[in-house]
C-alpha cells in the first residue's frame, strides 16, 4: 500500500513540474503572434510636410505687414503654404496660449514682442500658460519707436508738447491695449518729462490710427510706417524717435538722445518662438529659414529700412541667453511705472 501511494505522489509532482516549466517557458518566450504585429518605430517625416501656421497679435498694421512679406519668401523656401494667423488681443495673450498649447512640431510658430518674450509675466500674476511652454527660436528685428501726434496739435517739437502739457494742456494717447510695448513707452515718456496724458487702450492699430486721424487721440508711440503717409499731408507730425542714431526712413527727426532725453530711449524686439519640445532639428531649420529671409536686400529694402526695423535674426542659443537680461530690465520699468494689469 505505501509502495502505491509513493508512486502516485512521484507521478503528481511529475505533472506538475512538467506544467511549471511550461508556464515558465511561455513566460520567457515573447508571444509570437504580438511579435509580428508590434510594428516598428516609424521615422519622423522630413519637416515641413505641411503647412505651417505663423501665429501675431496685431492684425492690419506695419508688423502684420511684415510678417506676411516674411511668410511668403518663407513659403518659397520651405515648399509649404506658410499662413498668417492674427490672433489680437489681450497683450499677446492670446496669440501666444495658442501656440503654446500647440503640437510640438514645428507647424505652429509665434512671432511676438517684449510683452511675451519679457513683459508678460511681470504685469500679470498669472498667465494662461508657463513662459517656458515657448521655446525661443530667433529674434528678428528691433523696431524703434517715434513720437507721433496728429497734425493740428500745437506742438512742433518735444519740448512745445512738454510744455503745453506742464501748462495745463489735456491731451490723450493711444495704444494697442493694455502694458503693451507702446503703452509702456508713452508711460516711460511721462515719467521723464514730468507729465501727465489720459491713456486709451484700442484693439488694433488701424482703429487708433484712424482716430488720431480724426482728432479723436491726441497722440501715441508708433514705428515710423504708421506716421509716414500722413507726414506730407500734416495729418500727422513725427516728432522724436527712439535709437541711437537717426532712421533712413526719417533722416530728419531727432532722437530722444538728441533732444537730450536718453532716458526716453525705449524699443522694443520681435521674435520667433516655438512649442516647448520641438525638436531640435526643426528649430534650427525654422530660425535658418528666417535668417535667410532677414538678410536678404529686398528686406532690407522693403521692411527693414521704411519701417526703422534693425535686423537681428540672432540663432536659438544667443536668443534665449539675452533674454535673462531683458526680463531683468523689463521687471525694472515695469516696477518704476508701478504697472500692474491684474
Amino acid at each position: 500500500m505505501k509502495q502505491v501511494i509513493k508512486q502516485a505522489m512521484k507521478r503528481s509532482m511529475r505533472r506538475r513540474t512538467a506544467l511549471l516549466g511550461g508556464a515558465l517557458c511561455l513566460v520567457a518566450m515573447p508571444p509570437t503572434g504580438i511579435a509580428q504585429t508590434t510594428p516598428p518605430a516609424q521615422p519622423r517625416a522630413p519637416w515641413p510636410a505641411r503647412a505651417v501656421r505663423i501665429v501675431h497679435a496685431y492684425p492690419g498694421g506695419p508688423l502684420d505687414a511684415a510678417i506676411r512679406f516674411m511668410a511668403e519668401r518663407l513659403s518659397a523656401a520651405w515648399g509649404q503654404p506658410v499662413l498668417v494667423d492674427p490672433r489680437p488681443g489681450a497683450n499677446e495673450i492670446l496669440s501666444a496660449d495658442v501656440v503654446a498649447k500647440s503640437a510640438p512640431d514645428g507647424y505652429t510658430l509665434l512671432i511676438g514682442t517684449e510683452a511675451t518674450f519679457a513683459n508678460n509675466p511681470y504685469l500679470y500674476r498669472k498667465l494662461p500658460y508657463e513662459p517656458n511652454d515657448l521655446v525661443p527660436v530667433s529674434e528678428l528685428f528691433a523696431i524703434n519707436f517715434g513720437l507721433i501726434v496728429r497734425g493740428d496739435l500745437p506742438a512742433n517739437t518735444v519740448a512745445e508738447l512738454i510744455a503745453a502739457l506742464k501748462g495745463g494742456a489735456r491731451y490723450s494717447y493711444a495704444s494697442v491695449g493694455l502694458g503693451n510695448p507702446l503703452h509702456l513707452a508713452m508711460e516711460n515718456f511721462k515719467r521723464v518729462a514730468g507729465v501727465e496724458m489720459l491713456h486709451v487702450p484700442y484693439r488694433t492699430t488701424p482703429q487708433a490710427i484712424q482716430d488720431i486721424l480724426g482728432g479723436r487721440i491726441d497722440a501715441c508711440f508708433g514705428s515710423v510706417q504708421i506716421a509716414t503717409p500722413f507726414l506730407a499731408s500734416k495729418q500727422m507730425k513725427l516728432l522724436a524717435m527712439t535709437g541711437s542714431t537717426r532712421l533712413k526712413a526719417a533722416p530728419v527727426v531727432p532722437t530722444f538722445t538728441e533732444l537730450g532725453l536718453a532716458a526716453v530711449d525705449y524699443r522694443t524686439f520681435v521674435a520667433v518662438a516655438v512649442p516647448r519640445g520641438t525638436p531640435a532639428d526643426v528649430v534650427q531649420r525654422i530660425h535658418e529659414g528666417f535668417s535667410q529671409v532677414l538678410g536678404t536686400r529686398e528686406t532690407l529694402d522693403k521692411v527693414l529700412d521704411p519701417n526703422g526695423y534693425e535686423g537681428a535674426a540672432s540663432d536659438p542659443a544667443k536668443f534665449a541667453a539675452s533674454l535673462v537680461a531683458r526680463r531683468a530690465a523689463a521687471q525694472r520699468l515695469i516696477r518704476a511705472l508701478d504697472v500692474r494689469l491684474d
